[in-house]
């Protein structure tokens, strides 16, 4: 039932960028939420005979056209991505337990050539790079691992990951072609992955259920695109590295073998390597069948299209944005509705793989011989040195920000209600599907079998006019009936996303519809949890005679139009206990979109907290906080239990001396070439600049501290931070503070040096949303407005075990 546009070729080029403001609309028509699935048909099932695995432990994995199959049940994966090499490895078992945490069922990773073998034949598998024991610890932590092994990475790595060594050897189309001299040194990267490897397949009991081959390879030709993966999986599979699910990136129009691998998407909110005065509202915000994102890769000239090839493979993403990167010409601030919106969004586009691209952040290693970043020299752009935090939903110092807890009702929607969701088709009406970029229209899509399935909105639009949607109701012609829902229109206020469930069950009772969102199924479907949607109120609709009793946090309005509605009170936690006609009781808890962004889910109970961070082992829950006190709730269908957890608090102090004045610095820009993006300065401008050093003291310490946070408020171009009087870290200003932890550069008792530089009047760079030349600077900017430091506290205690 999907409204196909056949031949489609479509170039999601920028769109202006306009402000934003409350408008509310004239009341639609009808049709604009009309939905006519009456002759709804499934798409038949292909199963692919070279994507398949038995593990010992774990069962089995088969892919077919339309979605993932775990032990013979739907299943629809989602992945975040965490560089192991950028991150220090004895911090590595901690941030794969707030990621489990998350409700992600795996984590990927590339593994950058050029971090294990910088100089040729000296091959490093230690510390930060040891890729066995970084499996091993996922393994151990019962998280999917999802290897993305090259030979070219990208990932904003120098030369993509390639080492300088390779780059040089094979000129011109050799490199990533299958000519020798570069297909030689790929087997001998593949055997050293296998080495590392051995053991931790699918097929052996591992973690390892997907293998990606290269990546944005768009190349075609002898001995070029799809010959090249080609011979990459024949190699793999020579070496012994199989696994269930192989794919590729698979914009760019890339070519590949049907039925060898998969091709996987992604989709954005913003840009670094588009030019700088550029404006965009993304199509990432829209529901349409287009899978690419149509500007992925536009830095290195490619441009996108959208193949019915696609459509004979499960939608599978590998980039679906978390965060953005910054280069020194176009610094994008990315927040956390605007992640959430778009993760949201692909799952309605029929997305049945969801890969979060960076979930967590980084930090670059120094190489031996170079900087190992990616810079505009090497043909890319000039990002920061050493910094790769992404703006990621955990940042490169293991700071769990707000995107963490946007994703937290999103995620476990995923993992508990994906075999519902994987094998529905995605309906996206023709008027939005035809168009992307049509802001005035609520964004809406549906995913359904034909009888069930979840409505999808979206009203949350970067760099866009957002409106306030008034009298929307969703019109279903269902094979057995008409459906609206809800029953009376409802307002779709700015900002807000969000999908509603219909023709669900709810223990042995139907749910028509709610204008509430799925997050869990606990204890076999004995309590059930949903998250109310800001703006919206709400309602659960069931068959009129099916329940013989309700109580709780609760009222339930007479029978209307052979319905009983319930109308949960709008509170943190409405617990609500329904009965049927056999005595059969079931429970829903109902959250807030507060609570919800901070409730997580173990062994079968809800566990709240305002924390930053939980994260749980077999028998503990660990809090990790800034605050003196937090509140931990916990409950199942039938109790509740709550605790305050209380911490020793520290006290510090910064003294800072400001050692050097260059607000007014005037210093060359900088142009690589004959590239219009504006370069970073070189090393030597840096001492001319404001140089201000910050010296934190431990006043009173605290057993219960675990790092110390130092965040700089400034506006400027770019910062450098010097240790011991190295170069360790930089950041450029998008309009967001800089923070760092002390711990990670064990640091707690160092003089830290920050180099600051000042923007320039007429410098062409783009930041949040703005293009500098454009704000008419009268000179230059660089303010410098407060440092502030931060103790982090972490305490373990035991679970509450209820009786079930």
């Amino acid at each position: 039932m999907k409204h196909f546009i056949p031949f489609i070729l479509v170039f999601w080029a920028s769109v202006g960028c306009r402000p934003s403001r409350n408008v509310q609309m004239e009341n639609p028509p009808k049709a604009a939420y009309y939905y006519d699935l009456s002759n709804y048909k499934s798409q038949p099932l292909n199963y692919f005979e070279k994507m398949e695995g038995d593990s010992p432990s774990r069962g089995n994995i088969r892919v077919n056209n339309q979605y993932l199959e775990l032990n013979g049940k739907a299943w629809l994966p989602t992945y975040g991505e965490f560089h192991f090499s950028r991150y220090e490895a004895d911090r590595w078992e901690e941030e794969i337990l707030k990621m489990k945490a998350s409700g992600l069922t795996a984590i990927s990773s590339y593994i950058f050539w050029n971090h294990h073998e910088e100089i040729a034949g000296q091959w490093d598998w230690s510390g930060n790079k040891d890729l066995r024991r970084f499996v091993q610890l996922c393994q151990k932590h019962d998280m999917l691992f999802f290897a993305r092994i090259g030979p070219w990475c990208h990932g904003e790595a120098r030369y993509g990951g390639h080492p300088d060594w390779l780059v040089a050897q094979c000129p011109g189309k050799i490199l990533r072609s299958t000519h020798p001299l570069y297909l030689e040194p790929v087997k001998k990267l593949y055997a050293q992955i296998a080495k590392q490897l051995e053991g931790l397949f699918w097929e052996d009991g591992g973690p390892i259920f997907a293998i990606q081959f290269d990546n944005e390879n768009w190349e075609s030709g002898p001995g070029k695109g799809r010959e090249l993966i080609d011979a990459e999986k024949a190699i793999a599979l020579e070496l012994g590295m199989k696994a269930p699910l192989y794919t590729i990136t698979g914009w760019a129009n890339a070519e590949f073998t049907q039925g060898e691998v998969i091709p996987a998407f992604g989709g954005y909110v913003d840009y670094f390597w588009s030019e700088a005065p550029e404006f965009y509202r993304c199509a990432s915000f829209s529901f349409s069948e287009i899978r690419p994102d149509g500007d992925i890769g536009t830095d290195m000239g490619l441009q996108q299209r959208f193949d019915d090839k696609y459509l004979n493979n499960p939608f599978l993403t590998c980039e679906t944005g978390t965060g953005m990167h910054t280069a020194f010409h176009r610094r994008p601030l990315i927040t956390a509705k605007d992640n959430a919106a778009v993760a949201l969004v692909e799952l309605g586009n029929g997305c049945n793989g969801l890969g979060l691209f960076m979930f967590h952040g980084g930090t670059n290693p120094m190489g031996k011989n170079t900087r190992l970043h990616e810079a505009l020299e090497d043909g890319y752009n000039d990002i920061t040195v050493f910094s790769h935090d992404w703006q990621a939903a955990i940042g490169e110092f293991g700071q769990s920000r707000d995107t963490y807890h946007h994703y937290l009702p999103l995620l476990n929607f995923a993992k508990f209600f994906g075999a519902d969701l994987a094998p529905m088709s995605p309906v996206i009406p023709e008027q939005l599907n035809a168009n992307p970029f049509q802001s005035d229209l609520l964004q809406h899509a549906v995913r359904t079998d034909g009888n069930a399935g979840f409505i999808f909105f979206n009203n949350h639009i970067k760099h866009d006019t957002l409106y306030q949607f008034d009298q929307v109701q969703f019109s279903l012609d269902l094979p057995q009936e008409t459906l609206e829902v809800p029953d009376r229109p409802i307002t779709i206020p700015e900002g807000v996303y969000g999908c509603f469930p219909f023709n669900m069950p709810v223990g042995k009772h139907l749910l028509k519809y709610a204008t509430l969102q799925p997050i869990a199924s606990l204890e076999q479907g004995r309590h059930l949890v949903y998250t109310q949607i800001s703006g919206i109120e709400p309602l659960l609709a069931f068959k009129s005679g099916t329940l013989s009793e309700v109580k709780g946090d609760a009222s339930m309005d007479s029978d209307r139009q052979g319905y009983a509605f319930i109308r949960p009170s709008e509170k943190g936690i409405a617990r609500i206990r329904l009965k049927d006609q056999e005595g059969n009781t079931i429970t829903l808890s109902i959250l807030s979109p507060s609570v919800a962004e901070n409730t997580y889910f173990q062994d079968d109970q809800a566990v709240y907290s305002g924390a930053e961070q939980l994260t749980f082992t077999q028998d503990s829950v660990r809090v990790l906080s800034s605050r003196e006190k937090e509140w931990l709730v916990q409950w199942s269908a039938d109790q509740m239990d709550s605790v305050q957890v209380g911490f020793q608090t520290a006290s510090w102090r910064l003294d800072t001396i400001r050692l050097q004045e260059g607000a007014h610095l005037q210093y060359p820009q900088r142009f690589v070439g004959d590239n219009v993006r504006l370069a970073m300065p070189v090393d030597s401008i840096f001492d001319l600049g404001t140089v201000i050093a910050v010296s934190p003291v431990c006043q009173k310490p605290s057993p219960d501290q675990v790092d110390t946070r130092i965040t700089l408020d400034y506006e400027g171009a770019t910062v450098r931070l010097f240790i011991r009087e190295q170069f360790v870290h930089d950041n450029f200003w998008n309009g967001s503070s800089y923070e760092i932890s002390l711990s990670h550069f064990s640091a707690e008792k160092e003089k830290l040096i920050y180099k600051i530089l000042p923007l320039q009047k007429n410098d062409p760079i783009y930041i949040n949303g703005q293009y500098l030349p454009d704000r008419k600077l009268n000179g230059n900017l660089l303010k410098v407005n407060q440092y502030k430091i931060v103790p982090i506290y972490k305490k373990s205690l035991a679970l509450k075990r209820f009786n079930s």
